[in-house]
């Protein structure tokens, strides 16, 4: 037979080897075999592969089988650094001329960047796939088809597709057995066969975005409960307003909540629990409360059931099918960074983490409230915070998460298990991130440009970490702080010329010290800043990064790490332009519903009426039609739908006015 012939163990990358097993493993197997202390290779039968070690140990590959079958005599189960190392003999010994191993290890695990290895899963026969399934396996597809999915493609050397409910990346160009997923199940699961045909279907399109299943499959009737439970909900805000507390909202949310699940409105349910997070939040005078928010809540709600009446749209527009919560494979997470917020008399603290195998974002949050009546937990209890037994969060917020009893919900909030049993773990990082597109991002522009391409986001998938992103920084370019306002910015140059990008983060008192720390990094006193990773928006044309991490000599997580050194940045004279035309009439619509009609003032109604001639005059036609026929429509049976339209069209062009500028 001709040497070489295990093409499958040649194609995979240091990434796809990474994901097979871990990156510790990996980093030692290279060092052994930099260091000539790899395994001595044999070929057993037809591709079959042998590799001894000195220490006695033997690893043998059969024919056809993944490194993860391969069969080793020692102790541990699953990849071992023996299987890691028989990979890297093999591959050393095949492309000895074609650069050692240090430079494959000094180009990181982000897998080979030469376009021409690049591949498209569309090539898999259907075959190969149908040969994968199990009974159990093609039932759960037939069942996934049966929804109205909307799945995203990465092209590249790894190929991945990212379902709402799993991650799927393939490893090695036409080798299933090397497609990894990170559901319970790992790999040949039903949205490994999604994945083949999302790709095949993007071909055929020519997109990165393509929705599979069968949509329309929903009946009105089916979801007409939840509608109709919808619009009171917001026309109760727009009588009561938030400001008059849970009481006078809790029971339309409740049964609205309750519709929404009945009739699998994923979307649309965790919008109303987000609608009543803000009324709490209000009523817990909480930093985390804010008018924009509840009127962005309350136009998602309309703008959801009013494209629900289309029966093309109604599953996407409404989640309808998206699973509340899915469990995923042993997983490493990795903290992307965190903040903490000023809760009332509490804490919010919110970690973001990533897989590291898919790049897929998470966000882990909990709620810190006082014991005692009249007591307040404060940034100086933050050293004994725990989200969990063992789980601290200053460590997390620092640190990498291993468990086996992860849950994502659909909007891509973690949810823990138990974690006996020792199926929950903390470790630290070295604080460089190395982690796939898209939440990697090589340029402001390509981020921008895939903004553009977008539906407005209160029609998009929920996701609380949609936006993060990672950037890597070639210098500060300068940074002030406007002491009335509180207020941070910065600018820092992209490395490979990929854009300037902008930074900007406010006080909060969960995290008091936090500018401070911002201050020293961005001064480099903890060395070039290198990495920043943050929720990013779109204003003026210009991309903005909330830094919830740097990465410079070490890494810098503001809301948790203490102020080594005091720094004074040179003032920001604030910027006292005025709000644009649409940006004062989201502000004069956020009034209804957080007052309510009752509480509004009695010139809300000539504000308006002033606002519709101002946006008349200036040629924003479409809204001052809309806002006229609110004002009329105000306490008649119409009054929600003639908000929500003009609620929708202002904050869809405020985000296209903000992309485009």
């Amino acid at each position: 037979m001709p040497r070489f012939a295990r093409a499958d163990l040649l194609a995979l990358t240091l990434d796809g080897l990474t994901q097979l097993a871990n990156a510790g493993l990996v980093k030692r197997a290279l060092r052994e075999q930099e260091a000539g202390n790899g395994p001595q290779l044999s070929e057993t039968d037809e591709a079959g592969i042998e590799a001894c070690f000195a220490d006695g140990t033997r690893t043998r590959l059969p024919a056809g089988k993944s490194p993860g079958d391969a069969h080793c005599t020692c102790p541990a189960s699953g990849m071992c650094r023996h299987r890691v190392s028989l990979v890297l003999a093999y591959q050393a010994a095949a492309a000895q001329d074609n650069g050692s191993l240090a430079d494959r290890a000094n180009a990181g695990s982000a897998g080979s960047a030469d376009p021409a290895l690049d591949w498209n899963p569309a090539d898999i026969p259907p075959e190969a796939v149908e040969a994968m399934l199990t009974p159990s396996t093609r039932n759960e597809l037939q069942r996934l088809s049966r929804q109205a999915l909307e799945i995203h493609l990465e092209p590249g050397a790894v190929p991945s597709a990212r379902l709402p409910m799993a991650t799927v990346r393939f490893l090695v160009p036409n080798e299933l057995a090397y497609a990894r997923c990170d559901c319970v199940v790992g790999q040949h699961c039903a949205h490994v066969a999604l994945a083949v045909r999302a790709f095949q279907m993007g071909r055929a399109q020519g997109s990165r975005q393509v929705t599979l299943g069968q949509s329309g499959r929903v009946a009105a009737s089916d979801i007409a409960p939840a509608l109709a439970a919808t619009r009171r909900v917001v026309q109760r805000l727009l009588r009561e307003g938030v400001s008059a507390g849970p009481a006078a909202h809790g029971q339309e949310l409740e049964a609205a909540r309750r519709a929404a699940e009945q009739a699998g409105a994923t979307w649309l349910a965790l919008a109303l629990i987000d609608l009543e997070q803000q009324i709490h939040a209000y009523t817990a005078r909480s930093a985390r409360y804010s008018d924009a928010t509840t009127l962005a809540l309350a136009t998602e709600i309309h703008a959801r059931a009013q494209v629900a009446g289309d029966d093309g749209a109604r599953e996407h527009a409404l989640g309808i099918g998206e699973a509340m919560e899915s469990a995923m494979a042993t997983t490493r997470l990795i903290s992307l960074g965190a903040r903490v917020y000023s809760n009332g008399d509490g804490l919010l603290a919110s970690v973001l983490l990533a897989d590291t195998d898919t790049g897929a974002t998470l966000v882990f949050e909990k709620n810190f409230t006082a014991r005692e009546p009249g007591a307040r937990v404060d940034a100086t209890a933050l050293t004994n915070l725990r989200f969990a037994p063992g789980l601290q969060v200053r460590a997390l917020a620092r640190g990498q998460l291993l468990t086996a009893v992860a849950r994502r919900r659909a909007d891509g909030l973690l949810v823990l298990g138990a974690g006996r049993g020792g199926k929950t773990s903390l470790m630290p990082h070295a604080g460089h991130f190395e982690l796939p597109a898209p939440l990697s991002a090589s340029s402001v522009q390509t981020v921008i440009d895939h903004a553009g391409a977008q539906p407005p986001s209160f029609l998009r998938p929920r996701h609380r970490a949609r936006d993060v992103r990672l950037f890597k920084v070639q210098t500060v370019l300068g940074h002030a702080f406007a002491a009335g306002a509180q207020h941070w910015q910065a600018a820092v140059e992209l490395a490979d010329d990929g854009g300037t990008l902008f930074l900007e983060r406010g006080h909060d008192a969960g995290a008091p010290r936090a500018l401070d720390i911002l201050f020293a990094a961005a001064d480099g006193h903890h060395g070039a800043v290198r990495q920043v990773v943050g929720p990013t928006r779109i204003e003026d044309g210009k991309l903005i990064c909330e830094p919830w991490a740097l990465s410079a000599d070490t890494l810098v997580v503001p809301d948790v790490d203490t102020p080594s050194i005091q720094t004074n940045p040179p003032s920001l004279v604030p910027d006292r332009e005025r709000a644009s035309l649409p940006e004062r009439i989201a502000a004069w619509l956020a009034e209804a519903v957080h007052l309510g009609a009752r509480g509004l003032p009695r010139d809300y109604a000539t504000r308006g009426t002033a606002l519709a001639a101002e946006a008349r005059q200036a040629g924003y036609v479409e809204s001052a039609a809309r806002v006229d026929a609110w004002l009329a429509a105000r306490g008649e049976s119409g009054e929600v739908a003639r908000f929500g339209d003009a609620a929708t069209w202002v904050l869809a062009l405020m985000e296209d006015g903000a992309r485009s500028h």
